[in-house]
């Protein structure tokens, strides 16, 4: 499962707007409104009441709702585990310069 669609769900869950999901997720509205359709579609339900210029959640959504924070906090934790275990494993690379050259201007 993409977990793109699941942020844009929750996002869109919280703002009841296409725009303003849009907005704050760097998305186009069309594509916010396909990943949605695309969601409604694979998991065979209607996520949203759809009204002008606002959507709701429907009872199916308001019980999916929690699901998908907790799978989208449990990325963000597998993610954080993920660079921590990186920057472990990371080498350092030391530059030294002569403290002298400091005196000088690039012309």
């Amino acid at each position: 499962m993409e977990t793109r669609k699941l942020a844009v769900f929750v996002d869109l869950a919280t703002t009841q707007n296409y725009s303003r999901s849009a907005e704050r997720m760097f998305l186009s509205q069309s594509t916010i409104s396909k990943y949605i359709m695309a969601l409604e579609r694979d998991w065979q339900v209607q996520l949203f009441e759809r009204a002008h210029r606002q959507v709701t959640l429907t009872r199916i959504g308001q019980q999916l709702l929690p699901r998908a924070q907790a799978i989208l906090r449990e990325e963000r934790q597998l993610q954080q585990v993920l660079a921590a275990n990186t920057a472990h494993n990371a080498q350092s690379l030391v530059v030294q310069g002569l403290p002298s050259l400091a005196q000088y201007q690039a012309l």
